[in-house]
């Protein structure tokens, strides 16, 4: 049965890293808020880590985290036990971009042999992109301004939480359709198989809507760029620009937000085909 969605706990979380590379960067700043949806906050957890590597000079530049702000901090297996004591099993976890953070802290729980998290997740970059298309873009600063919220500074975990919460808020006072977890999980359907007609194979056209309406990673084949070859990405949409058609996607190697031309995709596979 679905459970209205004001019956649920929320924990909006976010983080700050040394770089943009899960498999190599580290974080160094945690933050989750805990509430109700239009309540106050029910509690909070806020951390800076010693990452005990460099922080690159562009991460810096971004959130302003130096190696002396962070001089007798705790590392990271010190924190995170205490952090997954704090997230729980049975609240929702919102953020933005999702892969980003949650893709830094499962490598983190992995190489600490501490259980990873199996929470469902909102991601308010796929809602924006959905609910908000007249936006300019969809970045934090830009939806949470739209949202209503607009702080002194962003790129602070503290205030980058408060900012999903805003978000999530009023996209919900927008759209009250919205009255169950189930629905906000479930992708806004798109034109995508439309726009698909003829730009690919039916098998791999396939997999690719159903990628799309599951926010699931897929393998590709990709012809062009610094890195042909085999990659893991995650659909986001599908987009025309300037009558060349585009995917939208979570690239997992680069751990950023690309487009990828249809043309120069040569196969799509649910699974890695360096594993068969």
């Amino acid at each position: 049965m679905n459970t209205s969605i004001d019956q649920h706990l929320f924990i909006a979380l976010d983080t700050e890293t040394t770089g943009l590379t899960v498999a190599t960067d580290r974080i160094i700043e945690i933050c989750a808020i805990k509430f109700k949806l239009f309540g106050q906050i029910l509690s909070s957890f806020e951390q800076l880590m010693d990452p005990k590597i460099p922080i690159n000079p562009d991460a810096l530049a971004v959130h302003g985290i130096s190696h002396k702000m962070l001089d007798g901090h705790p590392p990271e297996q010190t924190v995170l036990p205490r952090f997954l004591d704090f997230l729980g099993q049975d609240a929702v976890l919102i953020a933005h971009n999702k892969n980003f953070d949650l893709g830094f802290l499962q490598i983190a729980l992995r190489r600490l042999n501490l259980p990873e998290l199996q929470n469902k997740t909102i991601d308010t970059l796929a809602l924006s992109r959905s609910y908000f298309p007249q936006l300019p873009n969809h970045k934090l600063q830009t939806v949470a301004r739209f949202s209503g919220f607009n702080p002194a500074q962003y790129h602070r975990a503290a205030n980058d939480c408060l900012a999903l919460k805003a978000i999530i808020e009023h996209l919900l006072r927008q759209h009250p359709e919205l009255d169950t977890l189930e629905k906000i999980l479930k992708p806004k359907q798109t034109h995508a198989p439309l726009l698909l007609q003829g730009t690919l194979p039916s098998p791999d056209t396939a997999i690719l809507q159903k990628a799309l309406s599951q926010a699931s990673p897929v393998w590709i084949c990709y012809q062009g760029g610094s890195k042909s070859g085999d990659r893991k990405i995650t659909p986001y949409s599908i987009e025309v620009i300037a009558g060349i058609h585009f995917i939208r996607a979570f690239c997992h190697i680069d751990q950023i937000e690309k487009n990828f031309k249809l043309d120069r995709i040569l196969s799509i596979r649910e699974q890695n085909p360096a594993a068969r």
